[in-house]
């Protein structure tokens, strides 16, 4: 990547990660717990701001080095480095999550989600599909199972019983 997409990829990371904050702050409590349901999606979103910095501030000058060192431009990360499209896609998908997250529900939202970005990252889609199926049905389970926090269940409320790992 050039420095300057480092720059952008950077500044689209830090954007996200507080509007992950900002839009996560106003979450209702949870009787059990002392902490509420908004401490992960801080968290997540201090990560964000944290990385977005890190790589805009960093990696730019770290490819642009190397790439003058061995007198060839490196070999792209990901199929799809520096595609606008693909940055457009990832930000908008979190967005969509976002916002469709309760009405839909965890499970229906996270794991097209979690596909789409997996395959832009990627560009396997099998690997995609494993990982996005597996990773939501691990997150629920820590985070409803385990933990008891509350993940909305949108559409698929009237069938919340069935799931076995609640």
């Amino acid at each position: 990547m050039t420095p300057a997409r480092d720059r952008w990829l950077g500044a689209a990371a830090v954007l996200a990660g507080v509007g992950v904050i900002a839009g996560t702050r106003g979450l209702a409590g949870v009787a059990h717990g002392p902490v509420g349901p908004d401490l992960v999606p801080l968290l997540i979103g201090l990560g964000m701001v944290a990385i977005g910095v890190m790589v805009g501030a960093t990696v730019g000058a770290t490819v642009a080095a190397r790439s003058h060192v061995d007198g060839v431009s490196p070999a792209p990360v990901s199929p799809r480095e520096g595609d606008a499209l693909a940055i457009a896609l990832m930000l908008s998908g979190s967005l969509a999550w976002a916002l469709l997250l309760e009405p839909l529900g965890f499970l229906v939202v996270t794991p097209p989600l979690l596909l789409a970005l997996l395959w832009i990252a990627t560009g396997r889609l099998a690997l995609a599909v494993g990982l996005a199926l597996g990773v939501t049905v691990l997150a629920h389970g820590v985070f409803a199972g385990l933990l008891g926090v509350p993940l909305p269940w949108g559409v698929l409320a009237p069938v919340a019983g069935a799931v076995p790992w609640i």
